[in-house]
């Protein structure tokens, strides 16, 4: 479970900055690791959340995520993972869905 809230300025901005703003959201994930050898496995895991959010002036609304994401653990210092979701945000009080893809790598230098 995660809340937030911000208080910001009036400014001329090209980017999403509500006056003022508040979320609530819980997250589900479950996760499985497949064990390949000693030392490297998969896990494989999916993730689902929920979230209420107010906007001062566009009252509140519901969003939601789901994603779907593999992470190979090659050595104890090093694994890369990679993923796909889908998304329905509020803005300004208007539902906005959103496709995401993303990738990461992890070296730990011990």
């Amino acid at each position: 479970m995660r809340g937030a809230t911000s208080r910001n300025e009036a400014v001329e901005v090209d980017y999403f900055n509500p006056l003022q703003d508040r979320n609530l959201e819980l997250e589900l994930a479950g996760r499985y690791r497949l064990p390949l050898d000693g030392r490297r496995s998969l896990l494989q895991s999916l993730t689902m959340s929920g979230n209420h959010y107010w906007q001062q002036g566009y009252g509140s609304d519901e969003g939601w995520q789901l994603s779907y994401r593999h992470d190979w653990i090659l050595s104890p210092a090093l694994s890369l993972g990679y993923g796909l979701g889908r998304r329905q945000a509020i803005y300004d009080g208007n539902p906005e869905f959103g496709n995401f893809i993303f990738a990461n790598l992890q070296w730990s230098f011990m």
